[in-house]
């Protein structure tokens, strides 16, 4: 037998209305919330090897030899497990690139979990991320470098991601 629905108090709403969060909706208080422990230095939730969907499809597609219909079959019944698994396999092949090109990936990882407070930033390094599939070095040269002389650029075989060192004297 289902529950007798209970109307809301006025006195509930009243409380939940009450401060920096009149008139919004959570999803409004959860985005601010997200904002303010950003700007404070909270990087936890910041994935430093984010990548677009669409990249991770494109990736699962090329590495099988198949189309991205065939990895997006509507009628999949583990669609969501394909394509978890599909980005962690992106993932390691990006850190393999990245490793294979001279990267550190774990200072990488632990600069990004430790925050930015006690580690100086590159000047000449530009870490580019959520790139399209499409992406090349070319693209990115022509980008970056009317900001000055590039020295280099590192855009693993995933293209979910660069790194753009920026030569200085």
């Amino acid at each position: 037998m289902p529950a007798k629905q209970q109307t809301p108090s006025s006195e509930n709403h009243e409380s939940f209305d009450a401060g920096d969060t009149a008139g919004k909706k959570f999803k409004q208080q959860r985005e601010e919330q997200r904002r303010a422990s950003e700007l404070g230095g909270d990087t936890r939730a910041w994935n430093s090897l984010f990548m677009r969907p669409d990249t991770v499809v494109d990736n699962i597609a090329r590495i099988f030899g198949v189309s991205k219909s065939d990895v997006l079959d509507p009628e999949a019944k583990d669609l969501a497990s394909r394509l978890a698994l599909g980005e962690t396999y992106v993932i390691k092949e990006t850190k393999q690139a990245l490793f294979n090109a001279g990267v550190n990936v774990s200072a990488l990882e632990e600069f990004i979990s430790r925050g930015t407070d006690s580690v100086k930033r590159s000047n000449h390094v530009i870490l580019v991320k959520n790139l399209p599939y499409s992406s090349s070095e070319g693209d990115l040269a022509q980008m970056f470098g009317k900001f000055g002389s590039l020295d280099k650029i590192i855009l693993p075989p995933t293209k979910t991601l660069a790194l753009v060192c920026i030569f200085v004297m």
